[in-house]
């Protein structure tokens, strides 16, 4: 009869027990990634730096996708304000209207207002008054047209030259009228005693007669070719303009108001006169049509016209002082305005309807983080931003990674002269001062005029360069101690090509460390990136960064008053950097085989 030994069974039944494989060692011994990841998702705050990433990356690459406005999209609102809409300044130069094809110069101006002044009589000039002066050696005669506000209204003709007579008999005569005819005429009147201050009519000429001493001098009447006033014409309908600018009919005005003339004709039609102590109005069938006034117009804008009400409104208001007052513009709108009086300047102002920015705007619906310094919806540059910023911080980690592990793992495979050689390298790339360098390339580009896109990647590239030294040392230290070990000889017993033995076998052990760098470099590289675009050395305009963004907040008033711009750009910042780095620490633990498992 068999008999069960219950010690042997026992002994038996423990090493089988001690031999199973069970789920957790199954995944030791068969899976060493799923280890790594096991440890990994124990690691609570990895867990929470993951989806940090996910959310940040979510929220820079797929927000953009929702977002209704575009990254560099300018927002707006109307808004009235006062602005200068015409100037109004009363005339205190004289204004000359000269005919056409006839001449006044400025040495003729200066001997009229001297006549004129008094300094050579000083008796107080009337209607119809003359004073005569002489400028150029020709003769000018002064004539009053009609006297306004205080301000007269001068005509002035010139005398021409002809001949001059000396006891009856011709002396001297311009060749142009010597003929015999005139000769004749002449010297029939020279004789004529009484023959004084009159004319003389000679074949298709009137000669003025003058005589001083015993000479009789004949001059040319010549016609009035200037107009001399304080006025200003200002048409009130546009078909009335051209006549602001006739010699002819600016003179009949000017007359027919001095003459107290209720009308006149001209050009076909009855101009009616209303005249005013400062002003005169012309009216067309009972129409205003034209104003003459002592106070002259001006816009303040182009393309502003004014209408005739704004001139009529306003030439009220400033003569009674009045500050507000409502006038019809040329659209046919009731307008209001006001009036500032400024060092002798009446600027009139009127409510404006502009656009502005909405510049620090708040948080509102349609804009959920607010507007920045520049109009633009802040929620969607951050999204814009963080592509920016997370790129940049992947491409220079991976530029740094690809030199590092290139350099680094030549270096300490081969050893003697090349590794001298290389870490020479690596201290004088490290001797390279970081930001005069970033300074000076960014000015360069400045000057250049290099455009956003561009000047991002050449920035990504200068931060690599200046950046990979510190990965290719850690590759260099751990290859020093793994092409010692006995896979390596092996590596080499077998003859596999050097190549193949520093990127197939040596770089593969190095990855795990490689990972926990670059995950926790991320972080280093998107504070940097955020520094340069604070310091403004980052992107341009239309493109942002976070740092960017932040640089807006350089003014104490901006920080105080707009915590929208740079407080949220400056959470995500550190948000990301926070999730890079506790992802970093999670691999970090992960890969090390000194972790409990």
């Amino acid at each position: 009869m068999y008999t069960e030994d219950p010690k042997t069974n026992s002994s038996q039944e423990t090493e089988e027990e001690q031999y199973a494989l069970d789920d957790a060692r199954r995944v030791k011994v068969l899976s060493p990634s799923m280890m790594v990841f096991k440890r990994f998702v124990r690691n609570k705050l990895a867990i929470v730096g993951f989806i940090i990433l996910v959310i940040m990356f979510t929220f820079s690459f797929i927000g953009p996708l929702f977002s209704p406005y575009s990254i560099a999209q300018l927002f707006t609102h109307d808004s009235y304000e006062w602005k200068t809409y015409a100037t109004g300044r009363y005339n205190t130069d004289p204004n000359y209207m000269i005919a056409e094809g006839e001449e006044f110069p400025a040495g003729a101006r200066s001997q009229f207002l001297l006549a004129v002044s008094g300094k050579t009589g000083g008796k107080t000039l009337e209607i119809g008054d003359t004073v005569p002066f002489e400028y150029n050696k020709t003769n000018y005669t002064v004539t009053v047209l009609d006297i306004r506000g205080g301000k007269p209204v001068y005509s002035i003709g010139s005398a021409r030259f002809v001949a001059s007579a000396l006891l009856g008999k011709i002396n001297k005569i311009d060749p142009e009228f010597d003929t015999p005819e005139i000769r004749e005429a002449l010297t029939a009147r020279a004789a004529d005693k009484k023959a004084k201050e009159t004319t003389l009519k000679a074949g298709d000429y009137t000669f003025n007669i003058s005589t001083v001493a015993k000479e009789t001098v004949f001059e040319l009447a010549g016609e009035e070719s200037v107009l001399v006033a304080y006025d200003t014409f200002l048409p009130l309908e546009k078909e009335y303009e051209p006549l602001t600018k006739s010699f002819a009919f600016v003179k009949k005005v000017y007359e027919a108001a001095g003459n107290n003339e209720s009308s006149f004709e001209y050009d076909g039609k009855t101009f009616e006169v209303q005249e005013t102590e400062s002003e005169t109005e012309l009216l067309v069938g009972g129409t205003p049509v034209m104003l003459v006034s002592d106070i002259a117009f001006g816009t303040y804008q182009v393309g502003t016209e004014l209408s005739s009400d704004f001139l009529i409104q306003t030439s009220d208001a400033i003569r009674t002082n009045t500050v507000n007052f409502s006038f019809v513009n040329s659209q046919g709108e009731d307008t209001n305005a006001r009036i500032n009086l400024v060092n002798g300047n009446y600027y009139v102002e009127t409510a404006q309807k502009t656009q502005l920015l909405m510049v620090t705007e708040p948080p509102s619906k349609e804009h959920l983080l607010g507007t920045d310094l520049y109009g633009m919806d802040l929620i969607t540059r951050l999204m814009y931003g963080g592509r920016v910023s997370l790129m940049v911080g992947f491409v220079v980690i991976f530029f740094e990674t690809f030199l590092g592990v290139i350099l680094g793992g030549i270096s300490g495979y081969f050893g003697g002269w090349t590794d001298t050689l290389l870490m020479r390298l690596v201290d004088l790339v490290n001797a390279i001062p970081f930001y005069p360098t970033i300074i000076i390339i960014g000015s360069i580009l400045d000057h250049l005029k290099v455009g956003a896109t561009a000047r991002l990647f050449l920035l990504m590239v200068v931060i690599g360069i200046l950046g990979w030294t510190g990965i290719a040392r850690v590759v260099r230290g751990q290859i020093l101690s793994l092409r010692e070990q006995d896979f390596m000889v092996a590596t080499e017993a077998t003859g596999i090509r050097t190549s193949r033995r520093i990127f197939r076998h040596l770089v593969p052990n190095v990855m795990p460390l490689l990972i926990v760098n670059a995950t926790m470099g991320l972080g280093g590289v998107i504070l940097l990136e955020a520094t340069l675009g604070f310091l403004g050395l980052g992107v341009k305009y239309p493109m942002a960064s976070w740092g960017s963004i932040i640089n807006q907040a350089t003014d104490m008033h901006v920080m105080t008053t707009a915590w929208w711009i740079w407080i949220p750009a400056g959470a995500l910042i550190l948000t990301t950097v926070l999730g890079f780095n506790f992802v970093g620490d999670g691999l970090r633990d992960a890969f090390d085989p000194k972790m409990k498992r």
